[in-house]
């Protein structure tokens, strides 16, 4: 019977009669080899597909095993794939990390935006005269040529234009100081885009509780409104009031605007919570009580007063004002916040009028 079987030597498939221990030589190697003991006692060996010629046929249940050279293939791919799928990963979250960085580099050069030229009137509230605005468009006719002329001759550091300083954003060139604690813009801020052409500015605010959903916001539009003010122009001061006594910033007066007193006033906003009813009466008292100590050779006093209700009494706000302002010498601005009760801005349209002021709705949404 023929005993199939592969050379020790070799492992070339050899197929020979012959019974356990025989010694014969493989034809491929010409070395001895032993027929291997088991084999010659089975009806059929199990063998490979390549079979010496002549063997007879072999069912499916009985070959060997041999790997296919795409098996092979398939096996190296399936180790390297985990490598590969990481390089990618990896590459692929270099190149999100570069590009956020290249987009934040980007945005701080183009989000710096000018403060306008301003100039200061004699209606702090920004309602100016035909007369008035022609002047100040040949001012800006004029600062345009000459900050022209300055970036030919010169060229600015950080690569900033001349004056260009606002709240939140970088260093300050041509001003005073550095970041939003600078302006370089001339004399004039906003609150809630209502300007404010004066030299002496105090904000009276609503800190009650159903100011605790939005004071967030304002605080943030205060301190922008702070941040542009001019540090050798203007001075200001900051009320906050409720139904209690004003809550105010330490000094308890006028301070310049220079960038130590608008970091004070940074931090006296930020430890400042909306709690309680409210009652603006003592705070516009202050606020009054504070503009008179000004220094009279700068002309503009203006107060910007914002809240979300109806005050408890509109009639003793509307005379107390009255009585404090009876020279007209103070310029109201008032802002209704979030809600628009009909009583409420009726009340604060009519101190904005009767102070030379301006009146606006600011929704919530803004």
């Amino acid at each position: 019977m023929n005993v199939d079987f592969r050379c020790e030597h070799c492992g070339k498939l050899l197929s020979v009669q012959g019974k356990t221990g025989d010694e014969i030589r493989c034809p491929h190697c010409m070395k001895m080899t032993a027929v291997p003991a088991g084999l010659a006692s089975l009806p059929r060996p199990r063998v490979g597909p390549a079979a010496a010629p002549g063997a007879p046929p072999q069912g499916p249940e009985q070959l060997e095993e041999v790997p296919h050279e795409s098996d092979v293939v398939l096996g190296v791919m399936a180790k390297l794939m985990p490598f590969v799928i990481s390089v990618f990963f990896h590459l692929g979250l270099a190149l999100v990390i570069l590009f956020m960085g290249t987009m934040l580099i980007v945005g701080d050069q183009i989000g710096e935006v000018p403060v306008p030229d301003t100039v200061l009137t004699d209606n702090p509230s920004g309602v100016m005269t035909p007369q008035e605005r022609t002047s100040l468009s040949d001012r800006r006719r004029t600062n345009k040529l000459t900050r022209a002329t300055a970036r030919e001759s010169t060229i600015p550091a950080d690569n900033a234009r001349p004056g260009q300083a606002i709240f939140g954003i970088g260093p300050a060139v041509g001003g005073t100081g550095t970041g939003w604690f600078a302006s370089g813009g001339g004399l004039g801020t906003s609150f809630f885009g209502t300007p404010g052409l004066a030299h002496h500015i105090v904000y009276v605010v609503d800190r009650s509780g159903s100011m605790l959903q939005t004071f967030d916001a304002v605080r943030n539009e205060m301190l922008s409104s702070i941040g542009r003010l001019d540090p050798n122009q203007q001075d200001f001061h900051v009320i906050l009031f409720n139904e209690g006594p004003p809550l105010e910033s330490s000094d308890r007066r006028l301070v310049p605007a220079t960038p130590q007193y608008k970091a004070k006033a940074a931090a006296f906003l930020s430890s400042t919570e909306a709690q309680r009813q409210t009652n603006p009466v003592p705070a516009l008292s202050r606020a009054f009580e504070v503009l008179a100590k000004a220094d009279p050779r700068r002309k503009g006093k203006i107060i910007y007063l914002l809240t979300d209700a109806v005050f408890p009494d509109n009639e003793r706000v509307l005379n107390v004002v009255r009585a404090r302002n009876a020279n007209g010498e103070v310029h109201i601005n008032t802002f209704l916040y979030g809600d628009r009760p009909k009583e409420a801005e009726e009340v604060m349209q009519k101190i904005a009028r009767e102070n030379k002021g301006a009146y606006k709705f600011i929704s919530a949404e803004e």
